[in-house]
């Protein structure tokens, strides 16, 4: 019986623990809501995303495609996390710190057909797509108060989506996020000791592992070496960005391409699974650190004690054999 492993995160001090045995354990994860073909329909006019229902949702911020049939759709959500009345400035009570959730919270609606998912859409959409998410988060980043921006995309009702019509979401906040912070502190650390950049170290380095499922001009994709989710994969680039307001068109095109090949992968051979995917980023320029995107699938569908008490969580499928699986 081969060994488990305990792995370590590429930077942060996160620790997972491979499960190989377990992989041959029974473990159906190739259960979903995939639709059937007769239940697809372009247009659900209960839908507040869809064609003709446009009056649904707070007033429209952008728009691409035609005035009468749209392809990308951008709005304020209508039920924001965050508010722009007063701008924030923490509170302190003792122990306690607060203040109202200062920000800006906007939905990206990412095809005009009901049913079409983001891994249906050909790379032309996908490219279509991360150019809306570079000019809202110029424009975003650009407010006061506003210190940085996250780029979220939500599938599936395991993973967080309330409406079935396809979606990303971009939301603000007065602070850089903490995980994220601590992300650029460790990768500056990286910087000053080694002279190099470490996310570029990955991806030289996964782009010659086994765990690689596609790699184009631009990027890389792979199953990350010590991964929160089974079947997690990271496409990260092969030159330094520090966000996507650095990439030019031909960067966005690959984005696209190999963000839409994860995802048709994800599609056909784990039963349409739920998953998010995020963008981190450093939002001023850091020579040190690497615009990622990380795609995690729901597929376990929820950590048991193990995890919950220790933070250290167990992968039930190797990084490994998840990527021989994800290049079928």
């Amino acid at each position: 019986m081969e060994a488990n492993e305990l792995r370590k995160d590429y930077l942060m001090d996160e620790w997972s623990i491979i499960s190989k045995n377990r992989s041959s354990r029974p473990f159906d994860h190739k259960t979903s809501e995939k639709l059937k073909e007769t239940e697809k329909i372009e247009v659900d006019v209960n839908c507040p995303f869809c064609l003709g229902n446009e009056k649904q949702t707070p007033p429209e911020i952008f728009r691409t495609g035609s005035k009468i049939k749209w392809n990308l759709r951008g709005f304020a959500n209508k039920f924001s996390a965050m508010q722009t009345e007063k701008e924030f400035s923490i509170q302190k009570k003792g122990l306690l710190e607060f203040d109202d959730a200062f920000g800006y919270h906007e939905v990206i609606v990412e095809t005009n057909n009901h049913s079409k998912e983001l891994a249906e859409l050909n790379k032309q959409e996908m490219t279509e797509l991360f150019t809306a998410y570079q000019e809202r988060e110029n424009k975003l980043k650009k407010r006061k108060g506003v210190k940085h921006v996250l780029i979220i995309k939500n599938f599936g009702k395991e993973c967080g989506a309330s409406l079935r019509h396809n979606h990303s979401q971009l939301i603000t906040f007065p602070f850089v996020p903490p995980k994220i912070e601590l992300e650029i502190k460790k990768a500056e650390e990286f910087f000053k000791e080694k002279g190099k950049n470490v996310f570029l170290e990955i991806t030289e380095t996964e782009s010659k592992t086994e765990r690689k499922v596609f790699e184009n001009e631009n990027f890389v994709a792979f199953t990350a070496f010590a991964p929160k989710w089974t079947y997690e994969t990271w496409i990260t680039p092969k030159k330094q960005f520090s966000n996507l307001s650095e990439m030019d068109e031909k960067t966005l095109k690959d984005l696209g391409e190999i963000t839409e090949f994860v995802l048709k992968k994800i599609k056909k051979n784990l039963g349409n699974a739920s998953y998010n995917y995020f963008l981190h980023e450093s939002m001023t320029q850091n020579k040190a650190y690497c615009f990622h995107l990380k795609i995690q699938p729901n597929v376990k569908k929820i950590y048991g004690g193990i995890e919950k008490a220790s933070d250290i969580i167990l992968i039930e499928v190797s990084p490994e054999q998840a990527a021989e699986e994800l290049r079928k």
